[in-house]
């Protein structure tokens, strides 16, 4: 008997009660209380976690938008630089030779891209690869007291404090491009 007491207090840790009923002896382990969380605290928990979760996730959405409207100045740089070295070498900015239509053309028309291939290849799309966000390029025969210029710009970004970024603008207001976001005259 003194055997099984000292293999039982080793087995558990302490001392156990046995007891002998019709010839089987039974181990009784005392009751030992676990601390539990209430459900108050686990769903407190839980609330705060769903919190801290929606709050990251609205902010992980923010800077993704930060970064395309970043990505969209960038490109319209780059674009703004090929333009320009475009004009260095041929005297005007692209559509002088009738080659575009009278009016705004997207970035991935074909005479733009052609024209400007050995400036910039290939010329940039928007990162959201939406049809609703895209670059324009229009060219003008003359206007705005310089003669002929070209105006690049944005049509939509998505932070709205990007959206009071620079626009081209017009000595005499004849012109208007509000229905860009974004815009840039090259004269």
């Amino acid at each position: 008997m003194r055997k099984r007491k000292a293999f039982t207090k080793a087995l558990y840790g302490h001392a156990v009660r046995q007891r002998n009923l019709a010839g089987f002896t039974l181990t009784e382990l005392p009751v030992v209380r676990k601390r539990a969380f209430t459900l108050i605290e686990l769903l407190t928990v839980i609330f705060i976690m769903i919190i801290l979760a929606s709050l990251s996730i609205l902010m992980v959405s923010n800077l993704q938008k930060k970064a395309r409207d970043g990505q969209r100045f960038s490109d319209m740089n780059t674009m703004i630089a090929a333009l320009k070295n475009y004009k260095l070498e041929h005297g005007s900015y692209p559509g002088l030779d009738y080659s575009f239509p009278r009016d705004w053309v997207k970035l991935d028309h074909t005479a733009l891209t052609a024209a400007l291939k050995p400036y910039q290849s290939p010329l940039p799309s928007d990162p959201k690869k939406d049809s609703s966000y895209f670059y324009t390029y229009h060219f003008y025969f003359s206007g705005c007291g310089v003669g002929s210029f070209a105006v690049l710009a944005i049509k939509k970004v998505e932070v709205s404090s990007n959206k009071y970024k620079e626009k081209a603008a017009c000595d005499g207001g004849v012109l208007n491009w509000d229905d860009y976001d974004y815009s840039y005259l090259l004269n």
